[in-house]
């Protein structure tokens, strides 16, 4: 299932400080907050649908849309842009930049065709159907007659 990552989504998963530095006039800039956003959750859009098409086994949503199963990796590249953009200072056991790391690292795999994304309609990856053993001989294989295919 594809979706649409909206500014919501990233406000309510970014914490208080973050939102204080997103919401608060930026100097030298004329950009309003809401802008910045967007700017920012199309950057990361056009990162995770790049990674996507680069697996032909993958096929993309509609324009604008993110695979659901990318939207933690989506909010943790949103709020890395937004620590290293205003230079906010996180402490040794913040997760944030693990989880980025971490996301970066899922959408390489996807690219390099470790991953597949799948549609909403798809239950499992394509895959042909298995087949049981065959037994590749003659019938009877071992016949006690010494006219047999083996006792010649």
């Amino acid at each position: 299932m594809w979706m649409v990552l909206s500014a919501q989504d990233v406000l309510r998963a970014l914490n208080g400080q973050e939102l204080a530095v997103l919401k608060s006039p930026q100097p030298n800039s004329q950009a309003t907050s809401d802008a910045l956003l967007e700017e920012m959750i199309g950057d990361v859009l056009a990162t995770i649908r790049e990674a996507v098409a680069n697996n032909r086994a993958n096929t993309l949503g509609p324009d604008g849309t993110i695979p659901r199963s990318l939207r933690r990796e989506a909010l943790a590249l949103l709020r890395m842009d937004l620590i290293t953009r205003f230079d906010i200072r996180c402490a040794e056991t913040d997760p944030r930049p693990a989880a980025a790391k971490a996301a970066t690292a899922k959408l390489a795999d996807i690219a390099a065709g470790k991953w597949q994304i799948m549609d909403a309609e798809q239950q499992s990856i394509d895959a042909p159907p298995s087949q049981s053993p065959e037994m590749i001989a003659p019938d009877p294989a071992y016949d006690l007659n010494p006219r047999g295919i083996y006792n010649q």
